[in-house]
């Protein structure tokens, strides 16, 4: 009896290790399976994730016009995301080529009164393709849409957001913008043209009023030295030069008197004037014919804008050449 017990406590252990192993074994094999399906999932994630980031990008903007439907351009639109339809004109009426699973809207009325003319689309349902009619005054043109529907919601590159046409009217309206601005910058040019002018003009009429007032000093300072002593004078054939009175200071340089003596039968010409302390203008218009036996007193300007203060000696014009028929004649001048 003895002998009986103990082979079936022993018959038991073995049972009990083989049904250990068998269920080691299924656990094993259970926990492999699933590993595998994480990897394939994992695998069929990047291999999704891969094939829409090699998906072509499509453009947010699209230019429409006359010919584009006739050219076979698409607009792609997509669920849950609006496309604006931007309108030259004002729209008379527009018809979708299927209503189902596709809204489409105008602008609110106080936009319309602000110039805003667009069209607005929504899709609802995916895998529909339609198109668009708009009625213009200038005539109709016609939009044809695919709509899409992108896993996890749109972003940029997945569908048109905004369809600006470009009708006939948009063409004239550039047109005349065109037109407009040429003939703009035209008239600034003009305008330009004109205060350039202008400006010219006054700096002229300046000048002129400036060399018209150092005229009347030199003809008020001519009458002034009929009578006033004659110094410096020189002596050369029949010609005599003095210096009349002295060298005075004026705004903007000094005045000399002449005293010029024709002691010929004939006519003498004064051709010009020079002097090495700036320019010399005179009240006559040179060369000046000078009368026979005769004396011609005259004042000249000699210009420069440097000398402020009559205390400045030093650079008081001390020589005029006269240049008379042909010759030159210096005169010494002091103050």
């Amino acid at each position: 009896m003895k002998k009986r017990a103990y082979l079936l406590t022993i018959i038991c252990l073995m049972c009990s290790l083989l049904t250990l192993l068998i269920v080691g074994a299924n656990n094993n094999a259970l926990a492999q399976t699933q590993t595998k399906n994480k990897l394939k999932g994992v695998e069929a994630s990047n291999n999704r994730a891969s094939t829409k980031s090699s998906i072509i990008k499509v453009p947010y903007v699209v230019e429409i016009d006359g010919e584009s439907a006739k050219n076979g351009s698409v607009i792609t639109l997509a669920v849950n995301a609006i496309t604006i339809i931007r309108c030259p004109e004002e729209p008379v009426n527009f018809y979708l080529g299927s209503s189902i699973g596709i809204d489409a809207f105008q602008a609110a009325e106080f936009d319309k009164a602000l110039g805003r003319n667009e069209i607005y689309v929504r899709p609802r349902v995916a895998g529909i393709n339609t198109n668009l009619a708009i009625e213009f005054a200038s005539g109709p043109i016609v939009i044809y849409f695919k709509i899409i529907e992108v896993n996890g919601g749109n972003n940029a590159g997945d569908f048109t957001g905004e369809v600006v046409i470009k009708n006939s009217h948009y063409k004239d309206l550039l047109a005349e913008t065109k037109a407009s601005l040429l003939a703009s910058n035209k008239e600034a040019e003009k305008l330009k043209s004109r205060i350039q002018e202008l400006e010219k003009q006054s700096l002229e009429k300046a000048t002129s009023l400036c060399q018209e007032d150092k005229l009347t000093t030199l003809r008020l300072v001519e009458d002034a030295v009929i009578f006033t002593t004659k110094k410096n004078t020189i002596k050369q054939a029949n010609v005599s030069v003095s210096q009349i009175g002295r060298v005075q200071k004026v705004k903007g340089g000094w005045i000399v008197s002449l005293a010029i003596e024709n002691r010929s039968k004939d006519f003498l010409s004064l051709e010009t004037l020079e002097s090495p302390s700036g320019k010399v203008i005179t009240s006559w218009t040179l060369p000046k014919k000078l009368s026979p036996k005769a004396e011609t007193k005259m004042s000249v300007l000699i210009e420069d804008e440097n000398l402020k203060d009559l205390k400045e000696t030093s650079k008081i014009p001390n020589e005029l050449t006269l240049l008379l028929n042909g010759s030159p004649l210096k005169v010494k001048t002091s103050y």
